[in-house]
């Protein structure tokens, strides 16, 4: 039995990992230098962070199109109690439709993603392919999928499996929009997993921006997050390259960079976040992120 249990938890762990490398892009380095509630649903958060006048030009949408969202929060459980999924979302219901679908397909992907059935695998991962529009679906939909993953590994009873997704809009402005992924996962393994990252999108027609820079200034970005960390992380921030994964958007006037868990540090250091003035990193943005910033 102690021997069943340990191939158990060695072989979930595997399976976290391998979710959690799926996960990640390394879109920083590549394209820029180029608890338990019942379902429920919130109230609609109507999103009004600039409360400037309506702005016409063809890099932005008017107060009127910005993106609007329901907060969806749903947990589930199996019968046995040991497998739980959660899964909360910002999801869009109005707004220019391009930016919808673009972040609707988005949310959607950042779901499927970390499903994994082994390297050598050509089983699908699970897709919705209703209405998107009905939120309730889709969330139900993947809610069944993921506790299907979870059961199908299932370990002894009364070890506990889960699966929690948070994705947030941190902000919609009239010429951007940014979404920021939080996953947790424990799959049986020796610890919990987590990984945390974001898009921003350009609010006209829903585009991916992921290339902030045409020369990335490593050193002002790397002085930019050592100064927004804790002095137990600084050290490691100042030893490493840039983040694996692509900065974007936290809000109106900052951008966020993260290391993920064991990417620069151990793993009991956890995830390093950290945002940067965007006034403080504005003479090196390109073109196109200027004119996402309203710069002429």
């Amino acid at each position: 039995m102690a021997l069943t249990v340990t191939c158990l938890t060695l072989a979930g762990c595997q399976k976290q990992n391998n979710a959690t490398v799926g996960n990640t892009i390394n879109d920083m380095v590549g394209e820029m230098a180029d608890k338990a509630a019942d379902n429920t649903v919130a109230d609609s958060a109507d999103i009004t962070m600039d409360k400037s006048a309506d702005i016409t030009d063809a890099g932005a949408v008017t107060n009127a199109e910005r993106l609007k969202y329901k907060e969806v929060k749903v947990l589930k459980t199996d019968d046995t109690g040991d497998l739980r999924v959660k899964i909360e979302i910002d999801y869009p219901i109005s707004g220019p439709q391009a930016t919808v679908e673009s972040v609707r397909k988005y949310i959607m992907e950042q779901i499927e993603d970390p499903f994994y059935y082994g390297a050598n695998s050509t089983r699908q991962k699970p897709h919705y392919t209703g209405d998107t529009n009905d939120y309730e679906a889709l969330v139900d939909f993947y809610m069944q999928a993921w506790l299907e993953y979870l059961a199908e590994d299932r370990p002894p009873r009364g070890t506990h499996m889960e699966t929690e997704f948070e994705i947030d809009c941190k902000a919609a402005n009239q010429r951007f929009v940014s979404y920021e992924v939080k996953l947790f996962q424990f799959m049986g393994g020796s610890h919990p997993n987590r990984t945390q990252t974001g898009m921003t999108f350009r609010a006209a027609d829903g585009k991916r921006v992921k290339r902030f820079f045409d020369v990335v200034p490593e050193d002002v970005i790397k002085n930019g997050i050592a100064n927004d960390v804790d002095d137990e992380e600084k050290e490691f921030v100042r030893e490493s390259g840039l983040p694996y994964t692509a900065p974007y958007m936290s809000d109106d006037n900052e951008m966020k960079f993260v290391y993920q868990e064991n990417e620069i540090a151990p793993y009991v250091v956890g995830i390093i976040e950290a945002e940067i003035d965007i006034d403080d990193i504005r003479q090196y943005l390109n073109d196109e992120a200027k004119k996402l910033l309203g710069d002429n």
